[in-house]
């Protein structure tokens, strides 16, 4: 049975393999996580995507406004390469961390993209699918108190 995107909600997020799309280094979201005191988006898109093309900014926007508190990833779930890095340029991606994963989609009920997922600190997912609340979700878990 394929898994349904709100039934990852409430569960510690899967820990997957990721290409870094800047320096092609491998590594697992658990080392990308490893700092509990960070909340986290994964933006599941493809660089054929119009849609994902139009939400690109917002995501880098957010990776600006919330740096050191919200780290933003913008993974590739079609492939990296040129064309990757084509969409990353015309997106303005600059703080955003940038990554490729193929196979994590099925994991994450990526059925179709783009796709959201919202990594609360300590690895809990709070949102997987669409996020039309996003906005507030973001403002409310960067004004959260860090837990020392």
């Amino acid at each position: 049975r394929m898994l349904k995107a709100d039934e990852l909600c409430g569960q510690q997020y899967p820990d997957v393999s990721l290409t870094d799309a800047r320096t092609g280094e491998l590594l697992r979201l658990s080392d990308i996580l490893k700092d509990r005191q960070q909340a986290c988006i994964l933006e599941w898109y493809g660089h054929h995507c119009g849609p994902c093309r139009d939400a690109a900014p917002k995501f880098e926007g957010y990776a600006k406004k919330y740096q050191g508190k919200i780290k933003v990833c913008m993974v590739n779930v079609v492939g990296g390469g040129q064309a990757e890095a084509q969409f990353a340029e015309a997106a303005g991606f600059e703080t955003c961390c940038r990554y490729v994963c193929l196979d994590a989609p099925p994991l994450y009920a990526v059925n179709g993209i783009p796709h959201v997922t919202v990594i609360h600190r300590g690895g809990m997912v709070v949102r997987n699918g669409t996020a039309p609340d996003l906005d507030t979700l973001l403002e409310a878990m960067a004004a959260e108190p860090i837990q020392e």
